[in-house]
Order: structure tokens, then sequence, then C-alpha cells
């Protein structure tokens, strides 16, 4: 892991986006559901921009999960999740949370870096949605990312990211 990604890394261990969005019992679906809730409050556009029931038994690899917002979304829409995650920390929650709505049967979670997805994936797993939200732009080499990404899609596969910049979405 290379100098960027490791602070990246530090960073999201220390602090998972989101995580202190509700004050109800820590893990527990009533925290979840809360963080739920003000996530699509503030930025209600993700819902447009995913379209999360548009991927019932579709396949769906989310780079990015973060505390596994919108791969419960993805995932109550009956998709078939597969998501990457750099944070060890967020990677432990968002696979609490999986347990705990009962979706452990089509879901597969990898902790790394976003730079070895190709390690994981081929485009042999016929992503019908490639999405990443506010993550790419954090990555040590985003190049790299958008190549591997390629390499994953086929003709049929749509590819969502969003980056932050100054005038984002």
């Amino acid at each position: 892991m290379d100098r960027l990604n490791k602070i990246s890394m530090k960073y999201w261990n220390k602090q998972p986006c989101n995580i202190n969005h509700s004050k109800k019992k820590f893990l527990s679906k009533d925290y979840f559901n809360e963080i739920s809730k003000k996530r699509y409050f503030v930025e209600p556009h993700i819902k447009d921009f995913a379209n999360f029931k548009n991927y019932k038994n579709k396949n769906v690899l989310e780079i990015g999960f973060g505390i596994g917002t919108d791969a419960i979304e993805f995932l109550k829409s009956g998709a078939n999740y597969f998501g990457i995650e750099l944070s060890d920390r967020s990677f432990d929650i968002t696979k609490k949370r999986i347990e705990l709505f009962k979706f452990t049967s089509n879901s597969t979670l990898i902790n790394d870096e976003a730079e070895n997805l190709d390690h994981y994936f081929t485009s042999k797993h016929n992503f019908h949605l490639i999405y990443s939200f506010g993550v790419l732009h954090h990555s040590s080499s985003l190049t790299k990312c958008l190549k591997i990404i390629y390499k994953l899609m086929n003709k049929n596969t749509i590819c969502k990211i969003m980056l932050y910049a100054k005038n984002s979405y």
C-alpha cells in the first residue's frame, strides 16, 4: 500500500463517514436506519443517482462502501452486491450491518484498496453496475482505478462515479 492510501485508511479508520449521524445504540437497526434517513435527507440526489431499485437480481460492484448505507439500499432492492472498502473499521461496521439486516447470502465484501480490484474481480463477474460515490478521488491513483474499472465492464455495464469537486453534482 502506498503512502497516500495509508493516510486515507488511517483517516477513515479514525472517523468513518457518517458514523456520528445517529445517537441511537451503536450498530443497532435503529442506529443504521437513522443514519440512512439523515444521509438521504441531506443528499436526496443519491437515490436518483444510484437508482437502487433498478438492480434487482443484478450484479452491483460498489467501490468504497464506507459504513454500508448505499450497500444496504442495493441489497434491500434485491441486488447481488459486491463491494470493496479501504477502511478496516468501515469494513467491520458494514459487515455487522449486513449481518444485522440478514443480507449475507447475496453480498461479498472485500477489505482492500480500489487499486486492487482486479485481484478479486474480472469481467466474468458480469457487473450490471459499477458504482462509487465520493470515493475514488481519495485513491492514490485515479487513473489506475479507472483503467481497472474499464476492464471489469462489458457492453451492458453501467458505470456511475461521483467525484467531489468545487461544483460537483
